[in-house]
């Protein structure tokens, strides 16, 4: 007869769920006054853009904004449209988001106050770009958030990059022809 210790069974389950779920490390924080317990997920540590944790499309559940700031990178080609959604309680913690350059500048965000936040931004060069994703007020240790990032490329336009290098040799053809006319003056 096997008998297994009633624990056992609860372990079984929560190695089911973490297979599932992103893990999410936690430890206690004790002080004078109270114990808290602070969580934080497997990208960490991604608190700054020097850190971001590399992302492409899909969906990431059960992320922990722990402290102050997330921070992804995704690299967007030229014309490629990348839209950015979070879900999260607000009544537990107002969560932001702010998609910005590879120079870290502000290109564009979402700052609501309902239960998820949306942006979206068509890229107009090639480059890395960061997803920030941080508290509106105060972080929460249980401040927990789902992200779904969709990045798609615009259909091929038949004749585009013709037309492209079209307009490059004629403006080519005309500064040349500048040129050439100043030098005869």
């Amino acid at each position: 007869m096997n008998r297994s210790h009633p624990s056992a069974s609860r372990i079984k389950i929560a190695v089911i769920l973490a297979a599932l779920f992103a893990v999410v490390v936690c430890s206690t924080l004790t002080t004078r006054a109270s114990s808290i317990s602070v969580c934080d997920d497997a990208y960490e540590d991604n608190d700054n853009t020097g850190s971001a944790y590399p992302v492409s499309s899909g969906t990431y559940p059960n992320l922990v904004l722990e402290d102050s700031n997330d921070y992804y990178s995704i690299m967007l080609p030229n014309r490629d449209h990348i839209q950015v959604t979070i879900m999260f309680s607000h009544s537990i913690c107002d969560i932001d988001m702010q998609l910005l350059s590879s120079y870290g500048s502000y290109v564009t965000g979402s700052t609501g106050t309902s239960d998820s936040e949306l942006m979206t931004y068509t890229s107009t060069s090639s480059q890395t770009m960061y997803i920030r994703i941080y508290t509106g007020g105060s972080p929460s240790p249980s401040a927990i958030y789902s992200m779904i990032i969709s990045v798609t490329s615009p259909p091929a336009v038949p004749g585009y990059d013709a037309l492209l290098l079209v307009v490059a040799l004629v403006s080519t053809a005309g500064v040349l022809a500048l040129v050439i006319r100043k030098r005869r003056m």
